[in-house]
């Protein structure tokens, strides 16, 4: 999708109603709605994990797969700060592995 496409698209009704269902999906479901970076809960967008699939969004398993909160300034240093995506995954995967070597 080119970058006015994508523009374009983020001033639809299709993506609002998108954005509504991904905060319905988490307030019947119970969980917290908080940027998946950094934690936070004020000034939150949503972010596009991947762009293969946007405007086809899906919803499986009461998850919608490409979506995630993302606080503002969390949001802006993924699309602007050299490494930061990177730095953000490499946190994760020791997280995770962390994780499972103490049995939690």
């Amino acid at each position: 999708m080119k970058q006015q496409e994508y523009h374009k698209y983020l001033l639809s009704l299709d993506w609002l109603l998108k954005k509504n269902e991904l905060i319905s999906v988490f307030l019947k479901e119970g969980w917290h709605i908080e940027c998946f970076v950094c934690g936070k809960t004020d000034k939150l967008q949503v972010h596009h994990m991947n762009y293969k699939n946007v405007g086809k969004e899906i919803l499986i398993d009461e998850r919608i797969h490409d979506l995630r909160f993302c606080c503002a300034d969390c949001h802006k240093k993924w699309h602007k700060e050299k490494g930061f995506k990177e730095k953000w995954e490499r946190e994760m995967i020791e997280q995770f592995f962390n994780t499972k070597e103490n049995g939690k």
